[in-house]
């Protein structure tokens, strides 16, 4: 977390502060320090603002941008007086990925435990779908590697970070959408 804190800059948001806006390119990716925050999404005709989950403190948030500079897919809203996040530049972020490969590890987790949330929600709905997530290789492999397996297999594929964030947030994209729906 210190190589994070000498790369990043600390925010402090108060309840109801935007801290990221789904559908606008972003430039950082986050970590909760302190606080509270709520992810939205907008759904139907009216574009609502839908509660789909909370973010808890220690948590990395919009890493989704990381991919191809995708636009953010849902807004985090502070939920808490005195919420302080650490904000990532996403090139710093990016290189940051190469050298440490627990910072990669870390957020490959976060993208899984998300998935596992979202396949929980949607299992009675869409069973194949849930299975077929399960027993997508890339989540098997991460779902049961420890970070010493992890960096060996960095060490031997530098691009295994990004291939598996990709992967997963498309995954955990879709079940995003599954929910909306």
């Amino acid at each position: 977390m210190e190589v994070l804190r000498q790369n990043g800059q600390l925010r402090l948001f108060s309840n109801g502060d935007v801290i990221c806006r789904e559908d606008e390119t972003g430039k950082y990716v986050y970590f909760l320090l302190k606080g509270e925050a709520k992810i939205y999404k907008k759904e139907g005709e009216q574009q609502t603002d839908k509660h789909i989950g909370d973010i808890q403190v220690g948590t990395i948030f919009g890493e989704s941008t990381l991919i191809e500079s995708k636009k953010r897919n849902a807004s985090v809203i502070a939920s808490s007086d005195n919420t302080v996040v650490l904000e990532v530049e996403n090139e710093k972020y990016n290189v940051l990925l190469q050298q440490e490969p627990k910072l990669g590890f870390m957020l490959l987790k976060t993208l899984v435990y998300r998935i596992n949330l979202a396949s929980d929600q949607l299992l009675s709905v869409d069973p194949a779908h849930i299975f077929n997530c399960r027993t997508n290789d890339i989540y098997m492999t991460v779902s049961s590697l420890d970070n010493e397996t992890f960096r060996e297999i960095v060490n031997r594929n530098s691009e295994y970070t990004i291939t598996a964030l990709k992967e997963l947030s498309e995954m955990l994209e879709t079940l995003d959408k599954k929910m909306l729906s």
